[in-house]
């Protein structure tokens, strides 16, 4: 399925975009912003040289300055301690009414905008290097201690599970009642799943916690070599499986991610695997009910039937 974030149209015109602008470019022309793609932050390519980052207007006067703070101090870190490229801040507004920030733009393009033409060797290959690029992130979290203290970041296990639990009230309290009762079934056992699996701690690592194929750069000039993650405005410690969700990429790729992790899979994987996996579409629908935004909503709700419909998807 086409994802939301792929189908979702800016909330700022290019005139916003340029009048924003104009704090860092006095020279800058509408000719030279392309709309990239919209979820938390309006994306955008300038002069072809540049990434623009703008909190979505609903989150903008909410969290968007903490966003685009937090976000900062991350790569400010991670950029010393990765052996992959990940953005790096060339200029963050610090106009209380504007946030936004530039990076120069990591050469390649999204995987998952040309994963569907890429030849299987190179998906293999792909599949083979990312497997051990996520085995670098999640060994971060002991010489990345001090950072995830100062952001707050630190959590056990049990507060970990504690945070699963209230998400679990919030979608009783909110997305229940507007599912039918096959729904509601489907949701509940979800969960009720999840929650047996978690009578064994798991270990948390420093995660990425959106790592799909959208937030993974690939050189097509360079036989579609991973060249940059992006994205890491939800970066912290969580659970590993958060960032080894890629089955809808095909059970070769998804297992050759998995044949390369070489930490240890911690215990119950693929029924975690499987909860992270599907409560994606909770997640859609109770940020669309919280800000307002029906489009959001319905995309979750949609995704959810597909998952309720389709369990082995």
């Amino acid at each position: 399925m086409e994802s939301y974030e792929e189908k979702n149209p800016p909330d700022l015109t290019i005139e916003e975009v340029k009048q924003k602008l104009l704090y860092y470019d006095p020279k800058i022309d509408k000719s030279d912003i392309k709309f990239i793609y919209h979820g938390s932050n309006n994306v955008y390519l300038i002069k072809n040289e540049f990434i623009l980052k703008i909190p979505d207007k609903n989150l903008l006067t909410i969290i968007g300055d903490r966003q685009i703070e937090k976000e900062v101090k991350i790569l400010s870190e991670l950029r010393n301690r990765l052996n992959i490229l990940v953005p790096k801040p060339i200029y963050v507004s610090k106009n209380s009414d504007n946030h936004f920030y530039l990076y120069k733009n990591i050469p390649g393009v999204s995987l998952s905008r040309v994963y569907p033409k890429i030849p299987y060797k190179n998906k293999m290959t792909i599949a083979e290097n990312l497997g051990n690029i996520i085995t670098e992130l999640h060994s971060l979290q002991d010489s990345f201690s001090e950072l995830i203290r100062n952001l707050s970041l630190n959590k056990s296990s049990e507060q970990y599970f504690k945070s699963i639990q209230s998400l679990f009230t919030d979608v009783t309290q909110k997305i229940l009642p507007i599912l039918t009762q096959k729904q509601n079934n489907w949701v509940t056992n979800l969960f009720d799943t999840f929650f047996e699996t978690q009578k064994v701690p798991i270990k948390l690592v420093t995660t990425h916690n959106d790592l799909d194929t959208s937030n993974i750069l690939v050189n097509p000039k360079n036989n579609y070599k991973i060249s940059g993650l992006i994205d890491f405005e939800t970066f912290g410690l969580g659970d590993p499986i958060l960032d080894l969700l890629f089955q809808k990429e095909g059970t070769d790729f998804h297992n050759s991610v998995l044949n390369h992790y070489s930490r240890t899979m911690n215990n119950n994987f693929y029924l975690r695997m499987n909860f992270h996996k599907k409560k994606t579409c909770l997640f859609y629908i109770l940020t669309g009910i919280d800000y307002n935004l029906p489009k959001m909503k319905n995309a979750g709700i949609k995704l959810l039937d597909f998952f309720s419909k389709n369990e082995f998807s």
